[in-house]
């Protein structure tokens, strides 16, 4: 039997959550405006990445070979790095040398979060991500407004579990930098001869 709480599991799991993961601070919260959770990841002063935004690029030598996730790192990023015709092939920005779901979306100080951390986050708000807000019966008055501007349809919601899976990810990605990032990238835009040693 399906029950409301199976169809909108939002309605039951928690809106935040703090915890420590690979030796950092993390958060998971709830955007109050449309539902959907965000993930972060704090890193301290002393971290090399305290203080730089997602756009920062970062030297490119020795990265690993290992596929590129889309889901996880973002397929928009992966096309702007290649229609840009000025495109350094030495570095990358920031938000894609972590994979997290849809990529690195946040960088900075988070409000209500430890301010002596530098927040590394991303958002469960893009497409293919179901907004509870704008899912069928999410908000009444949204319904009708939403229903064909932005379909919900085959979208699915990024509950608290995967929320947290992800954040943990993201948590063992940035206490082991410096790392290798992904390499593998479509059109070649960086390779590397030097084979990853697990």
């Amino acid at each position: 039997m399906t029950t409301e709480t199976t169809l909108k599991p939002w309605t039951t799991e928690p809106d935040q959550s703090d915890f420590t993961a690979a030796g950092l601070p993390c958060a998971i919260r709830r955007n109050a405006d449309m539902w959907f959770l965000c993930g972060y990841v704090g890193v301290p002063e002393k971290h090399p990445l305290h203080g730089l935004g997602v756009d920062e690029r970062l030297p490119a030598d020795g990265l690993a070979k290992r596929p590129l996730d889309l889901q996880r790192t973002g397929v928009i990023d992966l096309v702007a790095e290649m229609l840009d015709p000025a495109r350094e092939v030495t570095t990358l920005p920031l938000r894609m040398w972590f994979e997290a779901h849809k990529g690195i979306t946040f960088a900075g100080v988070m409000p209500g979060l430890a301010p002596e951390f530098w927040w590394f986050g991303f958002d469960c708000m893009h497409a293919g991500d179901l907004l509870p807000r704008l899912a069928p019966g999410g908000s009444p008055e949204l319904d009708a407004i939403m229903a064909g501007l932005m379909p919900q349809g085959d979208a699915e919601y990024r509950d608290f579990a995967y929320v947290e899976a992800e954040v943990r990810g993201l948590a063992e990605q940035l206490a082991a930098y410096p790392f290798a990032p992904p390499s593998r990238i479509l059109g070649g835009l960086v390779s590397n001869t030097v084979d990853r040693q697990d």
